[in-house]
């Protein structure tokens, strides 16, 4: 699967149920790493233009509409690309934290961004679950 591939998946609603199955965080990213559209964009990552695609669209998605009352359509992918960025590159993902602390009626995004930010803090070094390369 290549990036365009796996961004499309972690864009679409079936992604979105899955890990929204989650009952907490840990377990949020448990599903997360288990899956074969995060691991497959997480190779593609090596990639320096990838992975600014994969900021680009962290931007893109913060700044769509979202209807009154309801999830963020985007929460979750953009909780799946922060977690992705969080683990490859600090400056853009500080800035993609502060996007999607801006962006309304996210959960799970705005959980990983506070996630993160607790990571950069000195002394405040979190355990982050690797992508199991393997299934």
């Amino acid at each position: 699967m290549n990036a365009a591939e796996a961004r499309e998946r972690i864009e679409g609603y079936a992604f979105s149920a899955l890990v929204n199955l989650a009952s907490d965080f840990s377990t949020f990213l448990r599903i997360l790493a288990s899956q074969p559209e995060v691991r497959a964009l997480d190779d593609e990552m090596n990639s320096e233009c990838v992975t600014l695609d994969v900021f680009a669209r962290v931007g893109e998605l913060a700044a769509s509409p979202a209807e009154e009352g309801y999830e963020h359509p985007a929460d979750s992918a953009l909780a799946a690309y922060l977690w992705l960025l969080g683990a490859r590159n600090g400056d853009y993902s500080a800035r993609a934290v502060e996007m999607v602390l801006e962006c309304k009626q996210c959960w799970w995004a705005r959980k990983m961004a506070e996630y993160i930010q607790g990571q950069k803090k000195p002394g405040k070094r979190q355990k982050t679950l690797p992508i199991h390369k393997g299934s």
